[in-house]
């Protein structure tokens, strides 16, 4: 669903293209007029009749159509980011447990001795190598998730959840590289501890991340 407009679950008038349709009729985000779902379609976020479809075109070419947008809340980013980030955390403690415990951890048996390794043609490789392996592969998942549900849905599912979605500035379906561009920023700035100058962005009139403010996108209220 979209910022704008809605679905009824019913309604006296019968939409005025399909009279025989009472039932189920949204509202035109411009004009207010309840039509049936065949004859309406999201615009810029917005739900359009065909009468009101020029002038929103028209809206979302010249910029005007930031003024609809009804922002995300913070409450809601946050509750967001935190469902995304508990979806890798059990993954992501059971492999750095198990890295922990491969590198220092005891091993059963004999442990083989390094002559007998090196004319093996084996090196040891115990070390803090394996957990920090973990860590960094549980981070590209993370980075590779949140970029391609951003670049099919424009939502993660934390973001779905909670009912709010990552756009342009006019209310369009955000594209591919601006997914990437705010995974791959807001992780990196996570990783040299510029997440929280990050997040005090969101404080701003836009409520827009430094991260928002890389891929140009906006984060708004999207009703399921």
């Amino acid at each position: 669903m979209s910022p704008g407009g809605g679905f009824l679950n019913s309604s006296l008038a019968p939409c005025p293209n399909h009279p025989l349709v009472t039932h189920g009729l949204g509202a035109c985000g411009r004009c207010g007029q309840a039509f049936c779902g065949d004859c309406l379609v999201q615009l810029g976020g917005l739900l359009t009749c065909a009468g009101c479809k020029l002038g929103r075109l028209s809206e979302l070419r010249s910029g005007t159509a930031d003024l609809e947008l009804q922002l995300a809340g913070r409450g809601r980013r946050f509750t967001a980011a935190s469902l995304d980030s508990l979806l890798f955390l059990g993954p992501w403690f059971a492999l750095y447990v198990s890295g922990l415990l491969y590198s220092y951890g005891p091993h059963f048996g004999r442990a083989p001795s390094a002559a007998e390794l090196a004319r093996a043609g084996i090196h040891q490789q115990r070390g803090v190598w394996l957990p920090v392996l973990c860590s960094f592969l549980l981070l590209f998942c993370g980075v590779l998730y949140e970029a391609w549900m951003l670049a099919a849905r424009g939502q993660t599912l934390g973001k779905m959840a909670v009912g709010i979605k990552v756009v342009t500035p006019q209310g369009g379906d955000i594209r591919a590289g601006q997914a990437w561009v705010r995974a791959l920023s807001g992780t990196l700035m996570a990783l040299v501890y510029l997440n929280y100058v990050d997040d005090l962005f969101i404080f701003t009139p836009r409520r827009r991340t430094l991260h928002d403010r890389l891929a140009k996108t906006v984060v708004v209220k999207w009703r399921r």
